[in-house]
């Protein structure tokens, strides 16, 4: 089990620093500063973020890990680009906003994905449960910040 989370790791950071490195070669010229209600917020974090968890949870079997794989490395190169974005063009107010920003990411969705891989549930309906909760209790939370 080390080993196996040493692997998630290691393929996150290694997407992560991908992610960096292309963030750094695009140029952003303006920002897109949209108010959204808070109940705009929480569809679009829900949405945004429960179609991977769910494929995850249904390819969780033998082969298909490969795509469990896949999506964290995925996940590693967004995270690694928004924060490559926002040091390049905000300089150390952009790490400001990227830890706001996507703290919760690092600290609920990434070990929920490592979750994902790693633990095994009685049934896929548990799985999927437990999954869909604590991406609601997330979604809830973004919104109300």
């Amino acid at each position: 089990m080390k080993k196996q989370l040493l692997l998630l790791l290691a393929i996150l950071g290694i997407g992560f620093l991908v992610g960096v490195v292309s963030g750094f070669k695009v140029t952003v010229t303006d920002y897109n500063n949209v108010d959204k209600n808070a109940i705009q917020t929480f569809i679009n974090t829900f949405t945004m973020n429960y179609w991977y968890l769910f494929i995850m949870c249904i390819l969780n079997d033998g082969a298909s890990v490969i795509v469990n794989l896949f999506i964290i490395f995925c996940k590693g190169i967004t995270l690694g680009t928004s924060f490559g974005i926002l040091l390049k063009n905000k300089a150390l107010f952009g790490l400001g906003v990227y830890l706001i920003n996507f703290l919760g990411q690092f600290i609920i969705l990434v070990p929920l994905m490592f979750a994902i891989v790693m633990l095994h549930f009685e049934s896929f309906e548990k799985k999927l449960t437990f999954v869909t909760l604590v991406l609601v209790s997330y979604s809830f939370i973004i919104a109300l910040i």
